[in-house]
């Protein structure tokens, strides 16, 4: 989804939680022209939004509560 997608998905109630890829020091994947992909415009969103807890080695965002 685009980023504006994914927004309404989670204040729909669609989508409840998000997991950031367990690779850390993955490139920010960038379009041919540079521009910043909707992946990574999501999950800089989703951090900025949301509080991060580790399950497993694995940062899990519950996007049913916003940080404050």
């Amino acid at each position: 989804p685009t980023l504006q997608q994914f927004q309404e998905y989670v204040e729909a109630g669609r989508i409840h939680y998000f997991l950031e890829s367990p690779h850390p020091g993955m490139p920010d994947f960038r379009t041919e022209s540079g521009a910043q992909s909707e992946s990574s415009q999501i999950g800089d969103w989703v951090k900025e939004h949301y509080t991060a807890t580790t399950v497993d080695g694995v940062m899990l965002y519950d996007l049913t509560v916003v940080a404050n």
